[in-house]
């Protein structure tokens, strides 16, 4: 739309013939003709432009941060298969999540990354709802890799998590299909190095 408007406004700028750009009655704004037309359309598209620049590059921030959580819920729901799972995404449902150090590590990393990318976006860009997502993703992200930090990660065993509820995941499952019960039987062939 903002290049429509761009070209409009250049094309009518270089035309002193009433008939063609913003002098057409096609276009909802008419400037005059004359001698002073082109001028006078090329200070109306810059002042369009200068107001309609902020809407667009707000429009650009919220949809690239709408893609950010989009990727992010990807990485999440690969990276815990067993809360994939119970949430009903069947892609991971054979496997447990990996707990090993260097999966740490990595998943570490991918946090730090993720938290500088969120603390580029401009939160005042972002339509209202968004800023709440803005903040707590920038909250989540930020006492994830202060969990990392702490090694919490050491605490393989609480009331929460650990070894000692693994049955409890096949309460939240739905075994509908033979491949179901196959992802199971998969996972439960995967226990002991879980």
């Amino acid at each position: 739309q903002l290049q429509l408007l761009v070209d409009v406004v250049t094309h009518s700028a270089g035309s002193k013939d009433p008939a063609h750009g913003l002098g057409n009655p096609g276009y909802p704004v008419r400037l005059g003709t004359g001698e002073g037309f082109g001028q006078r359309a090329r200070m109306f598209g810059r002042l369009l432009i200068l107001l309609l620049l902020p809407l667009t590059l707000s429009a650009d921030v919220a949809g690239d941060f709408r893609a950010l959580l989009a990727a992010e819920w990807e990485y999440t729901m690969e990276q815990n298969p067993t809360w994939a799972s119970a949430l009903g995404d069947r892609r991971w449902n054979d496997r447990w999540p990996d707990l090993s150090v260097a999966a740490l590590e990595k998943n570490a990393a991918h946090g730090r990354a993720l938290g500088e990318k969120l603390a580029k976006i401009p939160r005042d860009a972002l339509p209202a709802a968004e800023r709440v997502n803005l903040d707590m993703m920038r909250y989540e992200t930020a006492l994830g890799i202060e969990e990392y930090e702490r090694r919490l990660w050491t605490l393989a065993v609480n009331q929460r998590d650990g070894i000692q509820l693994v049955d409890e995941l096949a309460d939240a499952l739905r075994f509908e299909s033979v491949k179901d019960y196959e992802d199971w039987l998969a996972r439960l062939r995967a226990c002991p190095a879980y």
